[in-house]
């Protein structure tokens, strides 16, 4: 369980904002990978195509963790397009198990040429989660395509860093396998000013709400690591589970910085025969009760993420400010 902001600073403009999306079925699974709600990619076989605004000077952010790494590489791990015609990727050079090497790859027209030298490269290794920021700037001469991992650069090239064009509108988010190991994605940002300044903040629960119908308490789900072990259950429809979380850090709520979404996540599994059919997000701000339509779910003993986004504080109507975030309350009701 966990509440979610996406915001930026006045300076900055937000090209493809934040994506919220996520798939979870039993051929494509990100339970190995829960602190977020993630979209997962599979090589070849499920590759995710953003667009944003064409910039041929922008910042690619996303938080990633790659189950496994094998000899099927596919297309690669991020790549760079305008329109449907390829211009940059980030591909492993090497073909076997273990840590990926990753170079840049220019497409020329008809193939793809490594960019840079012998020494321009790093390693991606599986099982970790890494915050994951590129900056690209496209030009035959002076171009520049700089890689930070957990906020350190990892890999920084100049000179030409095009493709047949000198600008980008979508990049493809792909797998490392074909197999139902695969690319975890979320928190994904593209923008065409300062990255960097942007941010998406998780939080999860701290204290009780107004709520409490589920059996169990707040502490079985106030953990960043999702576990099964650990959860909140009802077997009646209408009950409602409401949390506190801990107030924004770092001065946010001083700054100019603006909110563009809230969302309230969660992973809950229906086991067979349960009463309820379906839940619905819900959040109390400004000591009324809001809710989202229902989100059906499956009885099959299985668990699913699940996710609502308020785009506007539903009390207000406006943008949710750090004030709204800071007194909010955020659970779920069984329908």
């Amino acid at each position: 369980m966990s509440v979610s902001l996406g915001w930026e600073p006045d300076c900055f403009e937000l090209a493809v904002g934040s994506t919220w999306d996520t798939r979870t079925t039993s051929t494509y699974r990100d339970t190995t990978y829960t602190p977020n709600l993630c979209l997962v990619a599979h090589s070849g076989t499920r590759e995710y195509s953003l667009a944003f605004t064409s910039a041929s000077n922008f910042w690619f952010r996303g938080y990633i963790r790659i189950d496994a790494i094998n000899s099927t590489l596919g297309n690669g791990l991020v790549i760079f397009r305008n329109g449907t015609t390829n211009q940059l990727r980030l591909r492993p050079e090497n073909v076997t198990d273990g840590p990926a090497k990753m170079r840049l790859y220019r497409w020329n027209g008809s193939s793809w040429d490594i960019v840079g030298g012998d020494n321009d490269y790093f390693y991606l290794a599986a099982g970790s989660a890494y915050t994951f920021v590129i900056h690209v700037q496209m030009h035959a001469t002076t171009g520049t395509f700089r890689v930070y991992l957990n906020q350190t650069i990892v890999l920084d090239i100049t000179g030409n860093v095009t493709g047949p064009s000198t600008s980008c509108d979508n990049v493809v988010l792909g797998g490392m396998r074909t197999d139902n190991n695969q690319a975890n994605w979320s928190q994904i940002a593209v923008a065409d000013f300062c990255l960097i300044a942007s941010n998406v903040a998780n939080y999860s629960p701290t204290a009780a709400g107004t709520y409490s119908e589920f059996s169990g308490a707040y502490t079985a789900l106030d953990e960043a690591d999702y576990s099964l072990a650990d959860s909140v259950d009802t077997n009646s429809s209408g009950d409602r589970f409401t949390f506190n979380f801990a107030n924004t850090t770092g001065g946010q709520s001083g700054s100019s910085r603006v909110i563009r979404a809230m969302q309230v996540a969660a992973r809950i599994e229906l086991d067979a025969g349960s009463v309820p059919t379906a839940v619905r997000a819900m959040v109390r701000t400004g000591s009324n009760d809001y809710e989202s339509g229902s989100i059906p779910l499956t009885a099959d003993d299985v668990d699913r993420s699940i996710k609502y986004t308020w785009e506007l504080n539903p009390n207000t109507a406006a943008l949710w400010t750090f004030g709204n975030i800071d007194s909010l309350e955020a659970g779920f009701k069984s329908v």
